[in-house]
C-alpha cells in the first residue's frame, strides 16, 4: 500500500501545482500553525475515543475490513502508509486541489464542506466517514487560514500516528 502511494504522489503533484491556491485572508504565524496542529491532534484523539465507544460503528463489516487493511503488515509499513503516504496524498487531493478549486468557484464555506464530505466518504465506512468529515473541516479551515499545505499534512500525519498508537498500544 505504501509503495503504491509513493508511486502515485508525483502524478498528484502535477495537478496540485497547476491548481490556484486559496486567495484572501491572512497567513497565520508558525506559532499559530503549531497551535492548530496540537488542537487538531487532540480533536482526533477525542473523536477516536468517542467513536470507538459506539458499538454499532465498530462492529460494521466495512470498518473491520478497513481496520484490518490498515493494521496489516509490519509496523514500518503501517507507519509509512498511514503517517507519511496517506497524509501527503490525501492533503494534496482534498485540500490542495478539491478545496482550492471549490473555494475559488463557490466560496470558502462550500469548499470546506464539499472537500470534507468527499474526504469522509473516501474512507468507505460510517465511523471513518464521521471522523473524516469532522477532520476534513478542521484541516480545510487550517489550510485556508495558514495558506501552506504543510500544516494540514503535518497535522494529518500526527493525527494518524496518535490514533494508531492509541488504538494499538493503550
Amino acid at each position: 500500500m505504501a509503495v503504491a502511494g509513493l508511486v502515485t504522489i508525483p502524478f498528484i503533484l502535477y495537478p496540485y501545482f497547476y491548481t490556484p491556491k486559496p486567495k484572501g485572508g491572512g497567513v497565520g504565524t508558525k506559532w499559530e500553525g503549531a497551535l492548530w496542529i496540537i488542537l487538531t491532534v487532540v480533536l482526533a484523539l477525542v473523536l477516536n475515543v468517542v467513536l470507538t465507544r459506539i458499538p454499532a460503528l465498530m462492529s460494521d463489516g466495512a470498518y473491520q475490513s478497513s481496520y484490518a487493511k490498515i493494521t496489516g503488515g509490519s509496523m514500518l509499513d503501517i507507519i509509512l502508509a498511514t503517517c507519511v503516504v496517506a497524509p501527503v496524498l490525501e492533503e494534496l487531493v482534498f485540500r490542495g486541489i478539491i478545496f482550492s478549486q471549490c473555494k475559488d468557484a463557490f466560496g470558502a464555506i462550500v469548499g470546506v464542506i464539499f472537500s470534507a464530505v468527499l474526504f469522509g466518504a473516501m474512507h468507505f465506512n460510517l465511523a471513518q466517514f464521521i471522523y473524516g468529515c469532522i477532520m476534513g473541516v478542521v484541516l480545510s479551515i487550517m489550510f485556508n487560514r495558514m495558506k501552506r499545505l504543510y500544516f494540514p499534512i503535518l497535522a494529518h500525519a500526527l493525527c494518524n500516528l496518535a490514533t494508531l498508537l492509541m488504538t494499538n498500544y493503550l
